[in-house]
């Protein structure tokens, strides 16, 4: 929670105000949709391979949910692309995390969690390795971030109250107003453009470097993907 909290603090200072960002900082532009379209033939025979490479990671169940995917990332970018976007880390998962302590005397609590709303743990989450942060919804770090911290026997209700925890959060420290359900569905659709890109792209590795972590989170994506009943639930 502390790693969602001081997330989502930094979530909310381009929140909706990421034009002038890229206008500054042009390398930090999301794909479009001519990028999106031409990937999906890399997309798909991503999902074949590492069907090959790693049949016990990418079982046929899981195979055909990525392939439904694919299929439709088009409908699936437009949706993330018309949803409130801001800086994202776009690698944010433990491996880029650390918590501080807080200091000897004192209460050493964090600047990030003042106010009764906000969740009151001394410690401060630091978020390293930025060199892949982008435009795009602030789910996907949420999304990458549970799928490595939660196991494949996490229920679906836990991680929507992750979610919500997240999104309480960043309605606190940005000023507005965020809808419960919408902040899920897009969540969702975040969930799914993760399945066949980052952790797709992240077996194509595991050939030749053995990430021990990733059965373990490809199993907790793709549990979730098929408990919530996602891509359909994804309104594709």
């Amino acid at each position: 929670k502390v790693v969602l909290r001081d997330v989502a603090k930094f979530h909310s200072i381009h929140l909706g105000k990421t034009d002038r960002l890229v206008s500054d900082h042009p390398y930090f532009a999301s794909m479009d949709q001519n990028h999106i379209e031409r990937l999906q033939p890399l997309w798909s025979a991503l999902i074949g391979q590492n069907s090959a490479e790693f049949p016990e990671i990418w079982t046929p169940e899981r195979c055909d949910l990525a392939t439904q995917i694919a299929k439709n990332v088009g409908p699936i970018f437009d949706a993330l692309a018309s949803a409130p976007r801001t800086l994202i880390h776009n690698d944010c998962n433990p491996r880029n995390a650390c918590l501080k302590p807080p200091p000897p005397g004192g209460d050493g609590r964090p600047e990030s969690s003042v106010g009764k709303s906000v969740f009151d743990d001394p410690r401060q989450a630091f978020v390293y390795d930025w060199e892949m942060a982008t435009i795009g919804v602030p789910q996907h770090d949420v999304a990458e971030f549970l799928s490595f911290v939660l196991p494949p026997d996490a229920s679906v209700e836990l991680r929507h109250s992750l979610v919500d925890f997240h999104r309480r959060h960043l309605e606190v420290f940005a000023g507005v107003r965020l809808d419960r359900d919408s902040y899920l569905e897009t969540f969702n659709l975040a969930c799914c453009h993760l399945a066949v890109n980052r952790l797709a792209m992240y077996t194509m590795a595991h050939v030749y470097k053995d990430y021990l972590f990733l059965p373990r989170v490809i199993g907790s994506h793709f549990e979730y993907l098929s408990q919530a009943g996602l891509p359909a639930a994804a309104a594709l």
